[in-house]
């Protein structure tokens, strides 16, 4: 009795290892995704150079999102659980990483704007450049929570 214990305990941490792997890597995707998707109506694809490559700022911005996603993910599974609590990281994370996420493209655009141009953005273009990762978020997390992870978990099961 006490090995078939140990194997289903097994089995219920490999899961949940399974699931921290998913909403680390799926979620970002799915959000980085939805950026470039949504990067298409939102931005004019103007170039920009970067280290000597030519990048359109739809790119950039969407690259920009899925990366801070990654981040935001990762910090969720690995570390917040560990300081405040598991329950208590999630809510945290789900209400703030849409903010998080716009946050860190506005901060984005004003460096490129203030780079490149050496004059700040106008508050137009701060809104502008908050709502994109904003709405990014939002619409990859929706996308991940009801069609990525249904099919994941089915797939894994």
């Amino acid at each position: 009795m006490e090995i078939l214990q140990q194997n289903l305990d097994i089995t219920s941490v490999d899961g949940q290892m399974q699931e921290n792997l998913s909403q680390t890597v799926a979620k970002p995707l799915s959000t980085f995704g939805t950026a470039l998707l949504l990067s298409r109506y939102w931005y004019i694809g103007m170039g920009t150079d970067i280290l000597g490559f030519r990048i359109t700022d739809r790119v950039l911005h969407s690259g920009l999102v899925g990366i801070m996603s990654f981040f935001e993910s990762t910090l969720r599974q690995y570390l917040l659980p560990n300081v405040i609590g598991s329950k208590l990281a999630n809510f945290t994370i789900d209400m703030s990483s849409p903010f998080v996420i716009g946050t860190s493209s506005l901060l984005l655009n004003e460096a490129l704007s203030f780079y490149y141009y050496g004059i700040p953005t106008t508050t137009s273009e701060m809104f502008y450049s908050f709502s994109f990762g904003f709405v990014s978020e939002i619409i990859g997390k929706w996308l991940y929570d009801n069609v990525i992870k249904k099919v994941t978990n089915s797939m894994l099961v």
